[in-house]
């Protein structure tokens, strides 16, 4: 078994630490915590891991997959959030996480039968069924779409100009 890393929670340097399996631990003693505390994460509504930091008097929310991404893999480009390798957003191990768009991870969700509108559509209202590969899915919104139908209908829209 490896050792636990740790490294510092970016921005929060000399105050709390992060491990590469998605713990977080207070530095420096705080008032009212003492240094080496593991602190414990609430539950988002989605069910992500965060944690409360406080600097200065000042407490902010932290997602744990975030910290421990920009800890161990580095800042994101634009337009990039964390994805769960998995699909598990209480696995918050570096080999779990990755920078990427918002759309591959909505991509990502789908093929791990997570999306939130799947459970209730397995097929599309003309019996294609939502498959990763024939899932379109809206950037922005909670929706998803039939590439077959999608295709089919383009088809038929140019057939139409044609004519």
């Amino acid at each position: 078994m490896q050792p636990i890393e740790w490294r510092p929670v970016v921005g929060y340097e000399g105050l709390y630490e992060v491990s590469d399996g998605g713990d977080v631990r207070r530095v420096a003693a705080g008032r009212g915590t003492h240094a080496g505390r593991i602190l414990k994460p609430s539950p988002d509504p989605l069910g992500r891991p965060r944690v409360n930091l406080s600097r200065a008097g000042i407490v902010r929310t932290a997602f744990i997959h975030r910290l421990v991404a920009l800890a161990f893999i580095g800042e994101p480009r634009p337009g990039e959030e964390v994805c769960h390798g998995d699909g598990d957003n209480q696995n918050n191990s570096v080999g779990n996480l990755r920078w990427d768009t918002h759309y591959a991870n909505h991509l990502d969700s789908v093929s791990h039968g997570t999306y939130a509108v799947q459970p209730k559509a397995t097929h599309c209202k003309r019996g294609h069924e939502f498959t990763p590969e024939n899932t379109y899915l809206q950037p922005g919104r909670a929706s998803q779409h039939c590439r077959a139908c999608r295709a089919e209908h383009a088809r038929t829209y140019k057939a139409r100009r044609s004519q």
